[in-house]
């Protein structure tokens, strides 16, 4: 079964991000990595999903209880029993993991009423207006994002165990920017790009 496979399987009700390829991305890339994993968003449980059914450990979170109650119940389908758990990105993280990994909103600030109508309007239009309506979001919330993407790799370290790193799926136009403004202690490494998004590893020194 290959990922596409994985996402078409998932039971995704209206208002909970689809995994795109960048959500692929994400997961074939921290499939290379071994240790104690945190998916952080988990959505639908994809990314989760995917990692444990190739025999990798780990734990998951999201913010909303929608989100949360999709995941369970596709972890259930697939068998999948990560520890699945509420927080705001780590607000309640207790550990430190090799791998943490994150598939970031468009905004930071969105509540999650807003989080599921933009969700539920992407998935009513074709692809390519779909598209349209992202870069809008994305043109929008543009410096706060960016800004924020700054401080989360920051608090990030604090969270990591010695050589671990963390993976992101961001916007192109923010992978240059945190390539120019990252802290000193970071090397951000590309991955994989998509049409819009850029996938990058970060490691600390």
């Amino acid at each position: 079964m290959t990922l596409a496979d994985v996402v078409n399987t998932l039971l995704i009700p209206p208002g909970i991000f689809r995994p795109n390829e960048g959500s692929i991305a994400l997961a074939e890339t921290a499939l290379e990595y071994n240790g104690k994993f945190l998916e952080l968003g988990t959505g639908s449980g994809f990314i989760t999903i995917v990692l444990y059914q190739q025999g990798k450990r780990g734990e998951a979170t999201d913010i909303s209880d929608r989100a949360l109650r999709c995941a369970r119940g596709n972890f259930a389908r697939f068998k999948v029993q990560a520890r699945l758990f509420k927080s705001d990105l780590y607000q309640e993280v207790e550990r430190t993991y090799d791998t943490i990994i994150f598939n970031p909103p468009t905004s930071f600030n969105e509540d999650e009423n807003e989080r599921v109508i933009k969700n539920i309007i992407k998935s009513l239009f074709p692809s390519l207006i779909s598209r349209y309506i992202s870069a809008f979001y994305q043109w929008r919330n543009s410096p706060a994002r960016e800004a924020a993407l700054l401080d989360f790799i920051r608090i990030t370290k604090d969270y990591l165990t010695k050589g671990g790193r963390l993976l992101l799926c961001v916007l192109n136009a923010d992978a240059i920017y945190l390539e120019e403004n990252a802290p000193h202690y970071v090397r951000i490494s590309r991955g994989r790009n998509t049409i819009d998004n850029t996938l990058l590893t970060v490691t600390y020194r």
